[in-house]
């Protein structure tokens, strides 16, 4: 997975405009995403990549970098 197309997952889950999505904004705080949004999120990311993602590891994902830094553990995260 790379930049491009998580941020397009996250415009589609979440219905956020993709300009809006820097690697420090907040999907909560900045954005006002739900826990509902958060587990679309990583329903998105499981099926395109194949990885599980435990429920510990969904309360982390907070912004991008978050998500990227989770990613890039799971070894599914292309530069």
């Amino acid at each position: 997975m790379n930049r491009e197309t998580l941020i397009k997952m996250i415009e589609e889950a979440l219905g956020f405009d993709p300009t809006l999505i820097k690697d420090d904004t907040n999907f909560r705080e900045d954005l006002g995403a739900d826990s509902l949004n958060a587990i679309e999120l990583v329903c998105c990311i499981e099926e395109e990549t194949g990885i599980d993602i435990l429920d510990k590891e969904i309360d982390g994902l907070n912004t991008l970098s978050d998500v990227i830094n989770l990613l890039k553990l799971k070894k599914v995260w292309e530069e």
